[in-house]
């Protein structure tokens, strides 16, 4: 299921390409990841604050510790990023400018 995932997110990135303007692709996929990263952010501390009794076998529950290790790791980087970045950030998202390539002609 997971090759399934990877391929419709490249298919869906070649055809964005094809069809924006890079300013555009910035914001669209930019967009994206926040929303990923603060789905993400939501279910690891649902998971952290109700403290879920799971019934498993021990390999069950090593694969869910690995699991929500790689996560709070993932939400750690990508807070540390996100405010290392946080002017680009504002820029791609919010601010209109025109590319160098494009000539306005009067």
């Amino acid at each position: 299921m997971e090759i399934y995932l990877l391929l419709a997110m490249f298919l869906a990135y070649m055809i964005t390409v094809v069809f924006f303007d890079k300013q555009r692709l910035r914001r669209v996929w930019l967009g994206a990841f926040i929303v990923i990263f603060v789905m993400t952010a939501v279910a690891l501390s649902f998971w952290r604050i109700t403290n879920q009794e799971i019934m498993m076998n021990v390999v069950a529950v090593s694969w869910y510790y690995i699991l929500y290790l790689s996560l709070s790791v993932l939400v750690v980087l990508g807070i540390i990023n996100l405010w290392i970045f946080k002017k680009q950030l504002w820029k791609s998202l919010f601010e209109n400018y025109e590319d160098d390539d494009v000539e306005n002609d009067i």
